[in-house]
């Protein structure tokens, strides 16, 4: 699991210290050999999420298999290749056959977790970022004694003893099937009804906001390590002029350390301190970078790169962590393949702009150029960390009462209005009735604005069990009139489902789960009246039918202020996640453009 996915880490940081010696030989520009970078990442950005997807549907054993076979075939290929246009061509099958080792071992991690009940995978995610540092680390370094014995193409030999180690140990170790189609392992998964995802694996981001984030920051983070993985270590040896060897090992303090800063701080979930603290030293990083010139002492250099190490080891675990939690666990695989896509789109980004910095050479004024590049990025990934709201629930123990805040709105979610008729909001409430109905209103013009389900419960009887309530002399509802009406502010339409009940509950005695599942609705969401009764009574049924359930706070109330407030912050955290119409109007993705006629 470990060894499969570092196949990609450690040709992307070989190939840095190789850059020169290729150009060199080959009579290439920096400019040129860029494209040694972007064609492997380009490569893998596709193939990512892709082989991700197929990971999840049938299992790790066979994408695995083959994409570490490719990976012996690209480094047979780089060793022969006569000029710059076929060592791309070998980095661009590299890059696809590197595609499988880590969505493959997140994959594994969950499966693991599901298998023996036990989700605490921090130590596990921690060794995969130690193991990726570790190999940067042996990357450059390794890079550098290779092209010392046998030359730059040694560099791409070293693909085939990893290749043949990878394909042992996957053909022996690896379990077949385990995916949500595969032979052995857990039951198929039933596939969820609804329309086909036309996003393909970027589907898992479909409203799943935190996760799109976590995506963005990544590729920010990328953009800035790469930038300085890239343009520092050409400028190290040509604007600097050291030996591709000295140049590697001047790199090992910031390997180093970041082994170090992941290895100390992979115990803890949390994830919000680790980008914050690793924004800000990445802007620090490339600020001083724009004091570097060709008679720079080496202890500076050397200040420099362990400064780098820290966000090094503290952005990668934390984006890695947030994807773990944050991701739906059927689709993990295509959502950690996602993460790497987003770093290598970073990593093309970075490469393009060192190729365009540094034009003809690697001086230090095209190193300043980076530096100020670096920091722009840095510096958006940073605002972007402290305006994200749900970063503080990841790693965070929830006391008891403390509600869940929304994670992921599903492909398609149903709005379930509770009870918002005329006969029950007549009756006196714990909360503004008008304010719950205006809210309710505005949530079920948003569903139906982009297509998604509405339907409106009302209730005309009661159960006909003894209570103590009944016992006591509490009076029953009359339910003749205009009792039952709905609110004119619900705005019913004719595509809105309506459920008549007779108990507290939507789902007893009535058609709500077939009428649901007919249109492929996995997320119920719930507002009305009232919270303790006809509500929870609901949430509870849906919850046990498999359905994710949303709750709104602020667009439901009760009678009784202190029945509310027991549901919201007792009840509900158990069985689904509290929001706000505000924060749930703001994950609705954007409505569908009318046609044109």
């Amino acid at each position: 699991m470990v060894l499969g996915s570092v196949l990609n880490p450690v040709n992307s940081s070989i190939i840095a210290i190789s850059l020169v010696p290729i150009g060199r030989d080959l009579g290439a520009a920096p400019s040129q050999t860029a494209w040694l970078i972007s064609s492997l990442y380009v490569a893998t950005a596709i193939g990512q999420p892709v082989v991700g997807r197929l990971v999840d549907r049938f299992g790790p054993r066979t994408p695995y298999l083959v994409g570490t076979a490719m990976v012996g075939a690209a480094g047979v290929l780089g060793m022969v290749a006569p000029g710059l246009g076929w060592l791309v061509v070998a980095r661009v099958v590299l890059g696809l056959g590197t595609c499988a080792g880590y969505p493959a071992s997140m994959h594994l991690i969950r499966r693991e977790a599901q298998r023996t009940g036990r989700d605490s995978p921090n130590g596990i995610l921690t060794t995969l970022a130690v193991a990726n540092q570790t190999v940067a680390v042996i990357g450059p370094t390794l890079g550098g004694l290779l092209i010392g014995v046998g030359g730059w193409r040694a560099t791409f030999a070293v693909n085939i003893p990893l290749s043949v180690a990878c394909l042992v140990l996957g053909a022996t170790r690896l379990p077949r099937g385990s995916g949500t189609t595969g032979a052995a392992g857990p039951e198929p998964t039933r596939p969820r009804p609804g329309r086909r995802d036309v996003l393909g694996p970027l589907g898992v981001v479909r409203g799943n906001r935190p996760l799109g984030l976590t995506y963005l920051r990544m590729l920010l983070t990328a953009v800035v390590s790469y930038s300085v993985l890239y343009g520092f270590t050409q400028w190290l040896e040509e604007g600097r002029g050291l030996e591709p060897s000295q140049a590697g090992l001047l790199l090992l303090p910031m390997f180093g350390t970041a082994i170090i800063v992941s290895t100390v701080t992979g115990r803890h979930a949390a994830v919000r301190g680790k980008l914050v603290v690793g924004g800000v030293i990445q802007v620090v990083a490339a600020v001083l970078m724009l004091l570097l010139g060709g008679q720079s002492a080496i202890w500076l250099l050397v200040v420099l790169v362990v400064l780098l190490g820290v966000p090094q080891g503290l952005l990668n675990l934390a984006n890695q962590n947030a994807v773990y939690h944050q991701a739906d666990p059927e689709r993990l695989g295509a959502s950690a393949g996602l993460l790497r896509t987003f770093m290598y789109l970073g990593a093309i980004a970075a490469s393009a702009a060192t190729g365009h910095f540094l034009g003809a050479s690697a001086d230090s004024d095209g190193l300043h150029e980076i530096a100020v590049f670096a920091a722009v990025a840095a510096a958006l990934m940073l605002a972007l960390t402290l305006a994200d709201r749900s970063l503080p629930a990841i790693g965070h123990p929830r006391r008891e009462g403390e509600p869940v805040p929304l994670s992921t709105l599903d492909e398609t979610p149903a709005l379930v209005v509770i009870d918002l008729q005329k006969g029950i909001v007549a009756v006196p409430a714990a909360h503004d009735l008008d304010a719950v109905v205006r809210r309710s209103g505005d949530l079920a013009a948003a569903f139906r604005a982009r297509g998604l389900p509405v339907v409106l419960v009302n209730v005309t009887g009661g159960a006909p069990g003894r209570t103590d309530a009944q016992q006591a002399g509490a009076p029953r509802p009359a339910f003749g009139g205009d009792f039952a009406e709905l609110v004119e502010e619900l705005d019913a339409q004719p595509e809105d489902g309506l459920v008549t009940k007779q108990t507290w509950g939507a789902f007893t005695g009535t058609s709500l789960e077939s009428y649901l599942r007919g249109r492929g609705v996995t997320q119920v969401v719930l507002t009305g009246v009232a919270t303790s009764a006809g509500v929870e009574s609901t949430a509870r049924f849906a919850h046990e039918l498999g359905f994710h359930v949303v709750l709104v706070s602020d667009a439901m109330s009760d009678r009784s202020a202190t029945a509310h407030d027991h549901s919201v912050s007792h009840v509900f955290p158990r069985i689904g996640e509290v929001t706000t119409t505000a924060e749930l109007l703001a994950a609705l993705p954007a409505p569908a453009a009318p046609s044109r006629p």
